[in-house]
């Protein structure tokens, strides 16, 4: 149920607009969202170049970052 709301907020995201829209995606909630999400958003566009931030130490405000090419 969780990957099938992560797979339609993401498809949702990436189809609001004809231009791709930059994402910035929080992947600190869960460790698997560090791998899944960026796989998922590769899936339903691979146009993407894809960048982690962390915004604080211990990895607490970690952001995925896609930009499209």
């Amino acid at each position: 149920m969780i990957l099938a709301k992560k797979t339609a907020g993401v498809a949702i995201a990436l189809a609001a607009a004809d231009a791709q829209p930059l994402l910035a995606i929080c992947v600190y909630h869960k460790p698997e969202d560090l791998w899944e999400l960026p796989l998922l958003i590769s899936e339903i566009n691979p146009n993407y170049d894809m960048h982690l931030r962390v915004h604080s130490h211990m990895g607490l405000s970690t952001v995925l970052y896609c930009v499209p090419r």
